[in-house]
């Protein structure tokens, strides 16, 4: 058992393979890899020039919303709903020559809408697709002009996002510039938490050094390249080793909660055949509660997402902001501590906390 479930990935030993599949998961025409999702974003942003309005999901990261701010879009948003293990998108099928950006949320077909992301692909839009969710799912779902995604959400890896033009090739004026000086802290972080994990090292520096890291990603992110160290990563990686075990986990995730009397809301029950789960979602109401309980434990579990800094949602307020906790289920990890995290929610309920 792990003396720790969740947060950043440590420095990995997983075996590399000597002949990469990378490109298998790549689908258009022209490809970029970069430093972080928002600096794909951002790619995307320069390369399609004078589009003025996008419309966003009201159910995203504020870290989406400001390339579109700092490229000068008037941001418009239509409202996601979870509805019966479903997601649905109330957006205005006429919406014309504008610039929309689609997600599919946490690697599961169910919480993808695809079919209104069909309907309004042929009037002068541009369909941007952010695939972070579900970038190793087979079925991503929507035919876009450009995909990205955040690759260091999936691998232990520094930095690496990824910029995807379906048809034609990116412009040459965007410049990458190199970033292996960056993330030399990240990379020392991440040695240090593996040294912590298998107890070398009792101190816990390595939160101050992601901290630093993550602080620095949010207020610099334009213009920067992968750095060399992930990208060797990227394109040697196990993925099928990971996918298999994602989805292992996420079952026993499931399975767990379903039948161990546990009181949460999840938002999806099942795991389609070509989905490779990020996290599992549920819905708690005592969300912090539960949190700082789990994290006594040394369970660690994010949220998706802070409600973003938007005068928009200063008058809409949504649940899922509130409520939502994702449930760790990646590689790292096994089907028993899948059951030693269930197990510790339920006790937190049976000591008496309630919704």
């Amino acid at each position: 058992m792990r003396i720790e479930i969740g947060s950043e990935f440590e420095e990995s030993e997983n075996k590399l393979l000597k002949e990469s599949t990378f490109d298998y998961w790549v689908k258009g025409n022209d490809y970029k890899l970069t430093f972080s999702g928002r600096t794909s974003l951002d790619l995307i942003l320069h390369d399609i020039g004078c589009y003025s309005t996008v419309y966003l999901p009201d159910y995203c990261c504020e870290s989406m919303i400001t390339p579109f701010i700092d490229h000068g879009f008037d941001c418009k948003f239509y409202e996601v709903k979870f509805e019966e293990n479903n997601v649905k998108l109330s957006i205005d099928s006429n919406i014309q020559n504008s610039v929309i950006l689609f997600m599919g949320y946490f690697g599961f077909s169910k919480l993808n809408d695809v079919n209104t992301t069909s309907k309004i692909q042929d009037q002068g839009n541009i369909i941007i697709y952010d695939a972070t969710h579900s970038f190793f799912s087979q079925t991503q779902g929507v035919s876009a002009d450009y995909t990205l995604a955040s690759l260091r959400k999936w691998l232990p890896i520094p930095s690496g996002g990824i910029a995807i033009k379906t048809k034609g090739l990116f412009k040459e004026d965007y410049t990458l510039n190199n970033s292996n000086e960056i993330v030399q802290t990240k990379i020392e972080a991440m040695r240090k938490k593996k040294d912590y994990l298998e107890g070398r090292n009792i101190e816990k520096g390595f939160l101050q050094d992601f901290k630093m890291f993550n602080e620095q990603l949010k207020n610099s992110y334009k213009n920067l390249d992968i750095d060399h160290h992930s990208e060797m990563i990227l394109r040697s990686y196990d993925y099928k080793k990971m996918i298999d075990q994602r989805r292992i986990n996420a079952e026993q995730l499931l399975y767990e909660l379903d039948h161990k009397e546990v009181n949460v809301k999840v938002l999806t029950d099942s795991i389609g055949g070509n989905d490779v789960p990020l996290f599992l979602p549920i819905e708690v109401p005592n969300r912090e509660s539960l949190r700082t309980y789990l994290i006594k434990e040394g369970i660690y579990l994010p949220v998706h997402w802070p409600t973003p800094n938007h005068p928009y949602f200063e008058n809409v307020k949504k649940k899922i902001y509130r409520n939502e906790l994702s449930i760790v289920c990646d590689q790292r990890y096994s089907c028993d501590d899948m059951r030693f995290l269930v197990q510790k929610v339920r006790e937190y309920y049976k000591n008496g906390h309630i919704f």
